[in-house]
């Protein structure tokens, strides 16, 4: 279980950099972190156990293991980080759709 939880921060420090962007602020970076914070508080309490932490880690792991082998090839850990940046980009852009409607 060791070895499953290194690979899934290896994934996700990978797979952070999908997100980073040379000219984003401060005020960006916090909105990422805000929106897979959520996604790690299964329950929403507002805290992150470990097991939600293992669970999204686990998570993340499989949808990145496209051929279900075990193993993450470094093309299926590029494909899972553009598949991640885009999912954060269309949350976004849904973000900001929802403000022009309460505008």
């Amino acid at each position: 279980m060791k070895n499953f939880s290194i690979i899934c921060a290896a994934v996700a420090m990978v797979s952070a950099p999908a997100f980073a962007n040379k000219d984003h602020d401060k005020g960006n970076m916090e909105q990422k972190t805000q929106f897979f914070f959520e996604k790690m508080d299964s329950d929403g309490n507002g805290m992150v156990s470990k097991a939600e932490s293992d669970a999204f880690g686990a998570k993340m792991f499989n949808e990145a293991d496209t051929n279900k082998d075990q193993f993450l090839s470094l093309a299926e850990v590029k494909a899972h980080k553009m598949k991640k940046k885009e999912e954060y980009k269309l949350h976004q852009h849904n973000m900001s759709d929802d403000d022009k409607e309460t505008d």
